[in-house]
């Protein structure tokens, strides 16, 4: 692998001669994927004509690996002008796509003249082809611009189909617009489309849009869409600004009663990245219930562990007495109580070791005495480290390997 880094290095101090032979190298299917890829890196750190001619000439040969790398390499080098005043563009439609790709690319680092000529010329050729892979691109590059809203308008009217390939177009287009500020219309519509994958992604970016219209329809699609992973982007989009109380109370209703635990775990974080002083007593509510699913549960407690403060560490106690007494013949409570441990060894306060200690002696529960052996390794007291010193020898190794651990680190201290 060295060998063939070197001989690249050395093509591309070789001038029109070694710029040539990088071509030759990039459209060989027998070369390795790495070695093509460092000699894309290499052709195209100049900015020169025939540069630009020979890598025109690569676009649509290749692995799809390859044909990324040269078009992201196009459009961040040249200017979109150039690309979009080449004397011969590249035949057949995978060529011509991977080029409207750079153009795209090349287009969004210009100013809004520029920008405006260049969505133009996008939109109107999106009304000529009918190929799957060159509007992909054009929507693609049309979506990110402000000035391609037009041509995005005209094309989304008429893309109500719901054939395979329609509703993944539709996808590219809002992926691609969700940084694009003219958009919010697209996102709007989008939240109501019929496909939950493009319903998931507006939802993931109409939050951003701050719109009371945004926030009755993201609210809506938490609380109703049967589809979870649209719910998650509702749940995802209303955490990225808790500006109203309407955001905060639809998280909060969804981390503690949603069907699904995934969504439960996705309002749960967006409560602590946008509503901390929601968030704990939802979280704290979450990991108490026991008919909440196990797995939202412990997602709840960790989750105090790794964000909570000192304030949090007499809940966490509770959690964990409630959970040991319920925790003989029940794998969830175990799980529960554990977790628990792991989240006061997390906070460092001191109020939790006797409890600490205390479940290092259930001998029933090798999950939980585990987690509090690697727990207590934040308290090392004389009490704590002989207590793991007498753990290093229990039957269970989970136990004995946590108790070594914890008992290295405090004779390091």
């Amino acid at each position: 692998a060295q060998a063939r880094q070197q001989f690249v290095n050395r093509l591309s101090v070789m001038g029109d001669d070694g710029a040539r032979a990088l071509a030759k190298l990039i459209a060989d299917p027998k070369a390795p994927e790495a070695v093509r890829q460092q000699a894309v890196t290499d052709l195209l750190r100049s900015r020169s004509a025939a540069t630009l001619q020979l890598a025109v000439g690569l676009l649509g040969k290749g692995s799809r690996t390859t044909r990324r790398a040269v078009a992201l390499a196009i459009g961040k080098r040249f200017r979109v002008d150039l690309l979009m005043g080449l004397p011969e563009r590249p035949e057949g439609p995978g060529a011509e796509a991977d080029l409207w790709r750079a153009i795209g690319i090349a287009a969004g680092a210009q100013g809004p003249a520029e920008q405006a000529t260049t969505a133009a010329a996008l939109a109107e050729r999106l009304t000529q082809v009918k190929d799957y892979e060159r509007r992909y691109r054009l929507l693609q590059a049309l979506g990110a611009l402000p000035a391609g809203d037009s041509g995005i308008r005209t094309w989304w009217q008429g893309a109500t189909a719901n054939d395979a390939r329609t509703v993944a177009l539709r996808r590219v287009t809002v992926r691609a617009a969700r940084r694009n500020p003219k958009a919010q219309w697209l996102r709007q519509q989008a939240l109501g489309d019929p496909d939950p994958g493009v319903r998931m992604l507006a939802a993931e970016t109409t939050g951003k849009d701050e719109l009371a219209t945004s926030d009755l329809a993201l609210i809506k699609l938490l609380g109703s869409d049967p589809w979870p992973d649209v719910r998650i982007g509702a749940a995802a989009g209303l955490a990225q600004a808790c500006a109203t109380s309407a955001r905060t109370d639809a998280l909060v209703g969804a981390a503690k009663s949603d069907s699904d635990v995934g969504v439960q775990q996705r309002a749960m974080k967006g409560l602590i990245d946008c509503a901390p002083g929601a968030a704990t007593p939802t979280l704290f509510a979450v990991a108490g219930d026991g008919k909440q699913d196990p797995a939202a549960r412990v997602f709840a407690i960790t989750q105090l562990g790794v964000f909570g403060k000192s304030t949090e560490v007499p809940g966490v106690l509770k959690v964990l007495d409630q959970s040991r007494r319920k925790a003989f013949d029940s794998e969830a409570e175990q799980q529960v109580a554990a977790a628990a441990i792991t989240a006061l060894g997390r906070l460092g306060d001191s109020r939790a070791v006797n409890a600490l200690l205390s479940s290092s002696q259930d001998e029933a529960y090798p999950q939980i005495q585990a987690a509090a052996a690697a727990a207590l390794a934040r308290f090392c007291t004389p009490v704590v480290t002989k207590r793991l010193q007498a753990m290093t020898t229990s039957a269970q190794r989970t136990v004995s390997l946590a108790a070594k651990r914890s008992l290295a680190s405090c004779r390091r201290r």
